[in-house]
């Protein structure tokens, strides 16, 4: 199977748990070796999401790519500076579609900015039901304030804070 193929499971696999797209993008799937994977804006209603071309033969690699970025297309605001919350919610889901062999040790892999934002994440005890509430309440995760993480999951003013922080610019130059 493709890497298009995966994406597209793996995105209506997302949109199943977390709730339908906040945008209709028009999207291509592309590996590259010179950077990161990340998703990119391709015009006003579109996006590219990129892959570590080596991953391509490595099925478990690819996939935790592959859906870590499908959340970033679910979201739809495609921003390098995501919150802290997307990140979190990217990052676990790319751990869940895993295959139980795979991911002990893409968890204990994970970069700095990844491992923390999961570790926030997990503390909102958050479930598919009550993150597809917030998204129906405010379908685009970059939208997501301090207040709607203490209505619908308690959070404590310092975390809903936390996860409403933005990556930092440079963060994507830390990743190695």
């Amino acid at each position: 199977m493709g890497p298009n193929t995966i994406f597209k499971r793996l995105l209506e696999r997302a949109e199943t748990r977390f709730g339908p797209r906040s945008h209709d993008l028009k999207i291509k799937v592309n590996g590259r070796d010179d950077e990161i994977p990340q998703t990119e804006r391709n015009g006003e209603d579109g996006c590219i999401v990129y892959y570590y071309g080596k991953v391509r033969r490595d099925d478990d690699r690819l996939q935790f790519q592959l859906a870590h970025e499908a959340i970033h297309v679910l979201s739809g605001a495609i921003r390098r500076e995501a919150l802290l919350l997307e990140e979190g919610l990217a990052t676990r889901f790319s751990l869940d579609v895993s295959s139980l062999s795979y991911r002990d040790s893409a968890r204990a892999s994970l970069p700095v900015l990844f491992k923390d934002a999961l570790v926030q994440f997990e503390q909102l005890r958050a479930t598919d039901q009550t993150i597809k509430a917030l998204r129906l309440k405010c379908p685009c995760l970059d939208d997501v304030t301090p207040d709607l993480l203490k209505e619908f999951f308690s959070a404590t003013d310092e975390l809903a804070n936390s996860l409403c922080a933005r990556v930092p610019p440079d963060m994507h130059l830390r990743l190695a």
